[in-house]
């Protein structure tokens, strides 16, 4: 849970304060916050041991829940891959897929994507995602050792609506009274209330 938080906060941290080439920076993303709801469902997914994004996900808190899966599948000897190394490979894949989203799909989620798996950046790095919860299960099956990670988010890819707004400062649209967090500080304070 403190690796996942730290991982999604850093790298958002990192994309909002424009360190990542060819990525404006950010001027209200979230700093994001563990959901124990929204880690009860990911169990759920993860349980079904496929990845496989459900339908059923939303829950009343979060009316527009989103999700990322991912499974990492290997032969060889179960302890090869910790989870941590798994968790890490896979959330930074996550954020790789940034490649595939360009300025427009930024500014405004679009209808069709070129190239599906933007989706599983944009969905990271939505300023409006305050929290998530995750949950990972290992199975074995023919031989391989398989991982499955599922990560639920208050909100998924809005059509029309823009991933992050971009600016020339860093947390300069935060709106709750303390502005940016204090441990990564070009995302807004926890507290911040989103629309």
């Amino acid at each position: 849970q403190k690796l996942i938080l730290k991982l999604f906060n850093e790298l958002r941290n990192n994309v909002a304060g424009g360190k990542i080439e060819g990525l404006p920076k950010a001027v209200r993303m979230a700093k994001m916050t563990w959901c124990e709801e929204l880690t009860h469902l990911a169990l759920f997914n993860v349980k079904t041991c496929q990845s496989l994004p459900d339908k059923c996900r939303s829950t009343e808190r979060f009316a527009y829940a989103g999700q990322n899966n991912a499974i990492f599948s290997y032969s060889g000897a179960e302890t090869e891959y910790s989870d941590a190394e798994i968790i890490k490979e896979q959330i930074e894949k996550w954020f790789a897929a940034r490649i595939n989203a360009s300025p427009e799909i930024l500014s405004s989620f679009p209808q069709e994507l070129p190239n599906k798996s933007a989706a599983q950046f944009t969905i990271a790095v939505s300023e409006k995602n305050t929290h998530l919860g995750c949950a990972a299960v290992r199975f074995s099956k023919d031989y391989y050792n398989h991982f499955v990670l599922t990560c639920n988010f208050a909100t998924s890819n809005i059509i029309g609506q823009p991933v992050y707004t971009p600016g020339d400062k860093a947390t300069s649209g935060c709106k709750n009274r303390f502005g940016a967090a204090f441990d990564y500080p070009n995302l807004c304070f926890a507290k911040e209330i989103y629309d």
